[in-house]
């Protein structure tokens, strides 16, 4: 997830005229091969791939790893379950074996992403609608939805709903969210630096049924935040739970960092053999 507008969204549909709209959507590769990534993002970044450095070779074994002080860690009252926080020490462990540099990190304000997070996306102006035409009725909508007679998805909908509240953070608090997302950004940009990255949660469960996402969507949170702060991420697979579902983890480092990124997944795709088949 490239940042600081590395990646044009020209063309994107919806069109957003905020002019501060690409910085809240950043567009990147996915592909089921980590080394395939670098090349991709280049191509993608076009102009611009020469900030990201993207052909500097990079020894994992000299990068600090960062890691939540808390493998159980919980962000807005949402608990990761035992096979994520198991993917995540199975990678710490990867790298403490290796004698890589590990480091555990209690961020302030952590706790409060949900809240820095929405706080920032609600400084947009002239969030584009949704519907390709005038707005229906939602909850004519919602009914027709249920019955399968909708042209529209329960998805769009919903996204509608979301994106249209201005409640989530209310205007007394929403100078103290600012502060405090300037200074957690701060803090990761100065522990991150140019040779860090910090291994978290991308979701608190394995992969979820079709739908089932809206029901657990404060645990968006996790990625929501990197987002929101402007920092570069890569979903990284390692592996099924018992159900057969796969189970990751995101590496985040600093801004332009992209490269260190990529360089983890494609150690961690080594030590845990990335894309499988599904089973």
């Amino acid at each position: 997830m490239p940042v600081d507008r590395i990646v044009s969204i020209k063309g994107h549909m919806p069109v957003c005229t905020d002019a501060h709209f690409d910085q809240f959507l950043s567009l990147g590769p996915m592909c089921r091969y980590a080394k395939d990534l670098p090349l991709l993002l280049e191509v993608m970044s076009g102009p611009n791939a020469s900030k990201l450095r993207l052909d500097e070779p990079i020894n994992v074994d000299k990068l600090k790893i960062y890691y939540p002080q808390k493998l159980d860690l919980t962000v807005n009252a949402v608990p990761i379950s035992p096979e994520i926080r198991e993917s995540l020490r199975s990678a710490l462990k990867y790298f403490q074996n290796k004698g890589v540099y590990t480091e555990p990190l209690n961020f302030r304000y952590f706790c409060d992403s949900m809240q820095i997070a929405s706080n920032a996306l609600q400084t947009l102006k002239n969030v584009p609608n949704v519907f390709a035409s005038q707005q229906p009725n939602l909850f004519w909508e919602l009914a027709k939805v249920m019955l399968r007679q909708s042209e529209h998805t329960f998805a769009t909908i919903f996204m509608y709903l979301l994106s249209a509240s201005k409640a989530t953070v209310n205007e007394k608090n929403r100078a103290r969210y600012s502060r405090m997302e300037a200074e957690l950004k701060q803090e990761f940009t100065n522990k991150l630096a140019s040779d860090g990255v910090f291994l978290m949660p991308s979701f608190p469960k394995p992969a979820l049924r079709h739908y089932e996402s809206f029901g657990h969507v404060t645990g968006f949170m996790y990625t929501m935040i990197i987002n929101a702060l402007g920092f570069p991420s890569t979903q990284v697979p390692l592996g099924f739970n018992r159900d057969g579902l796969p189970v990751g983890i995101q590496v985040v480092a600093g801004p332009n960092q992209d490269r260190l990124c990529l360089a983890v997944a494609q150690e961690l795709e080594k030590a845990f053999g990335g894309w499988q088949s599904p089973k």
